[in-house]
């Protein structure tokens, strides 16, 4: 499966040294070359940084390995690109008598990402080949795989069995410092403060990928749309708690307890609640109920009241 391309790439001065060197080497003896790095670390945009560059001086042929089921294996994806006219289930020899039979005017190069997932002996297939036409026909091929930190132990114990006198030269991605992660996001049209732009770096860990991974997300937070959905649930939400904040409505007046006018002599006989200005005729002077003296209409007297008005003399 072919490397997918696009236009979506940051240049940096760290990568554009790093070009230069690979550029070097195939052009040299030209050794296999195994870029190692984390996931996100920028491999597969620095191999389309390469076609895009060496097009015009090599034959390129590139393989994706984290290829989905059912897509065409790296000896049919060689087989494609280097014997068009050819069945797609010829060998590794009739592949090699048809390179050394039709030498080209560009050196051919064979780019691998993710190349931890190859196996063993496609592994030491790529190599062979290379091996067979730098020993046997003079044509050079070069040999570029991308992967994490367990291919190139694997690269160098299988170089050691197939081409003892060319071992692998292993090169590392690094990652982006705060200034070139803060030109990536401003590439990709962002202008983050200071303190998210240090917030982002830190949580990507200077890798390219997770970087431009998290400014989607950040971008996504930030389209119209959300923030609007975003301030009416804010505004849902206040509204219910200023609602539950509220104190109750007072009761209406025709609710409220009535209180009953006392005589002047039983008022002045009743007890004092030992505050200043209390008024000892509220039914809850004394902790009585609503409606305690309720039974007593305005016009009819309390017993002990009217007991009070008999015994006293005229």
């Amino acid at each position: 499966m072919p490397l997918p391309m696009s236009e979506d790439y940051l240049d940096t001065p760290g990568l554009g040294m790093l070009r230069n060197v690979i550029r070097d080497y195939l052009a040299g003896h030209s050794p296999p070359i195994v870029i190692q790095g984390e996931p996100g670390a920028g491999k597969t945009a620095l191999l389309r940084r390469l076609m895009r560059e060496l097009g015009s001086d090599f034959d390129i042929c590139s393989f994706a390995a984290d290829r989905p089921a059912g897509a065409p294996s790296l000896h049919k994806t060689i087989l494609r690109r280097w014997l068009p006219d050819g069945p797609l289930d010829a060998s590794t020899r009739h592949l090699f008598q048809h390179l050394c039979d039709t030498p080209t005017a560009r050196a051919r190069l064979l780019l691998i990402d993710d190349a931890e997932r190859l196996s063993r002996a496609e592994i030491k297939g790529v190599l062979g080949l290379k091996q067979a036409l730098a020993h046997y026909g003079g044509i050079p091929l070069g040999l570029v795989l991308c992967g994490n930190a367990t291919l190139e132990p694997r690269v160098a114990a299988l170089a050691a069995e197939v081409t003892p006198n060319l071992l692998p030269v292993c090169l590392g991605l690094r990652p982006f410092t705060r200034q070139e992660s803060e030109q990536l996001a401003r590439n990709r049209g962002y202008e983050p403060s200071p303190t998210a732009m240090a917030r982002l770096h830190r949580s990507s860990g200077g890798l390219p990928g997770q970087l431009v991974h998290q400014l989607g997300d950040t971008g996504r937070r930030h389209t119209p749309g959300t923030r609007l959905l975003r301030l009416l649930r804010l505004f849902a939400v206040g509204a219910i708690a200023a609602a539950l904040l509220l104190p109750s409505s007072p009761r209406s007046d025709a609710t409220r307890t009535q209180s009953i006018p006392l005589p002047p002599e039983t008022a002045s006989a009743q007890p004092s609640t030992g505050t200043a200005g209390s008024d000892i005729r509220r039914p809850y002077a004394y902790g009585r109920a609503p409606g305690a003296l309720s039974r007593y209409s305005a016009g009819e007297l309390n017993p002990a009241t009217a007991q009070h008005y008999t015994d006293r003399p005229n």
